[in-house]
């Protein structure tokens, strides 16, 4: 299907009022309704032909209460819902992942005399080194000291928490803590007006693509890295003998900052996983 040439068209959220369709998008110009527009009640007796009136301009800036957006000024749904800002989503979801962090604290006891022990003896290694003159210092990436162990350790404890914090945030309330406290919600694309409860496929095509295949990668990176002790040296950080693997984390990490940014130009203002799970995210005052 083709969109429609730009032109006025029947209002969607009035229907005695035409609103500008710009051909990709609709804008905020409206006038009265061609079929209701009033008649030069002069024309007749000064023996010109009787034609309607202009409608006088709309301004498009809000009066009498009225929220009306400028053109191109800030875009919307196809129902006329404003669309969030990069900088407002940005911000979201670092509460966000402060309140991940905040619950993945209560999980420290699991890890924390690994993560003690380990960074002691890294300690007393690098202080004996030092004091025999030694050219070579010990590596903190060596899992005797285990903190890749611990690293992994909490890696799989916070995509868990994510994982289930964002399906039920997103399938039950359409926003997660952080989108709430910026006035965000979550929506399928062009319905800003849908009911507080996002479909199951589309939350969890969001937490698979912006969430959980990243850090699955990342996780399985250190898991084979700790199982491969002599593949990582300090002078040759790349030297790890993971093949494959080790590009598939650069690009992972890549599409990561790509996703992130997106939106900053997307017409809809969409993040690749928000494209992916058909959704947008719209202010909600």
């Amino acid at each position: 299907m083709t969109q429609p040439q730009p032109g006025w068209y029947p209002d969607p959220a009035d229907p005695d009022r035409q609103r500008y369709w710009a051909g990709d998008a609709w804008t905020a110009e409206t006038r009265t309704s061609e079929t209701a527009m009033p008649v030069d009640p002069f024309a007749a007796y000064a023996g010109r032909t009787v034609s309607p009136v202009q409608p006088a301009y709309t301004s498009p800036y809000p009066q009498s209460g009225q929220a009306v957006a400028m053109p191109g000024a800030v875009p919307t749904t196809a129902d006329g819902v404003p669309l969030a800002g990069w900088w407002w989503r940005v911000l979201a979801a670092i509460l966000d992942s402060l309140i991940i962090s905040a619950v993945s604290m209560a999980f420290m006891p699991i890890y924390w005399t690994k993560m003690v022990n380990g960074f002691t003896a890294f300690f007393n290694d690098v202080t004996n080194a030092v004091n025999n003159n030694s050219a070579t210092l010990p590596n903190p990436y060596d899992p005797t000291y285990g903190f890749i162990s611990v690293t992994i350790t909490r890696s799989i404890i916070a995509l868990i928490i994510t994982c289930v914090y964002v399906f039920f945030m997103l399938t039950f309330n359409s926003a997660t803590l952080g989108q709430m406290a910026c006035g965000l919600r979550v929506v399928p694309v062009d319905k800003g007006k849908a009911p507080r409860r996002l479909p199951i496929y589309s939350v969890v095509m969001r937490i698979l693509f912006y969430t959980a295949i990243v850090s699955a990668i990342s996780i399985v990176n250190l898991i084979i890295t700790v199982n491969n002790p002599a593949s990582i040296s300090l002078n040759n950080p790349t030297a790890a003998g993971y093949g494959g693997l080790s590009a598939l984390t650069t690009l992972a990490g890549i599409y990561q900052i790509m996703n992130v940014l997106w939106a900053a130009w997307d017409r809809k203002r969409q993040c690749l996983h928000d494209k992916i799970a058909h959704t947008q995210v719209v202010r909600t005052r």
